[in-house]
Order: C-alpha cells, then sequence, then structure tokens
C-alpha cells in the first residue's frame, strides 16, 4: 500500500508484477492506496480502535517496518489529532 496518489501510466508492468506474485505465493495482490483501503475495511469492524491498538504494536515491535512507514503513520495521526 502507499500514500502516493495512483498513477496509470504504469499499468502494464503493474499487472505483469501482481501476476508474477500471484504464481509464485498463491495470493492476490490488490493495488491500492492505504487511504482507500483502510476507509473501505475499517468500517466493517465493530470498533476501529481495536485495529490501531493493534497495529501500533506492530509498528513498534515489528522489525521489518520501515522508518518510513511509522513517519507516515506519526504523520496520519497527528493530523487526525488537530
Amino acid at each position: 500500500m502507499t500514500t502516493a496518489e495512483e498513477d496509470l501510466s504504469d499499468a502494464g508492468s503493474i499487472a505483469k508484477e501482481v501476476s508474477r506474485i500471484s504464481k509464485i505465493h498463491g495470493c492476490q495482490v490488490i493495488v491500492n492506496g492505504i487511504y482507500p483501503t483502510l476507509k473501505y475495511y475499517l468500517r466493517l469492524l465493530h470498533d476501529p480502535y481495536d485495529f490501531i491498538d493493534n497495529y501500533v504494536e506492530s509498528l513498534k515491535s515489528d522489525k521489518t517496518i520501515k522508518y518510513e512507514h511509522k513517519l507516515k503513520w506519526n504523520e496520519i495521526v497527528s493530523r487526525q489529532v488537530s
């Protein structure tokens, strides 16, 4: 997922990569930005704060999450609090 705006100029190579990942890992990749995805899926939860609490814990403990992701999360949260 990304916070970048959608760029359809590279749709062909993105489709090829999605297909390649599907063949290798047997899973579906849905190309989408973080904001539309969160908006869509958080509406399905009884209490979205459960997700947020778990996500924050993952940010703290998961070593694969990069600094840039943590920085972006902090930016998102600070906009919502303001």
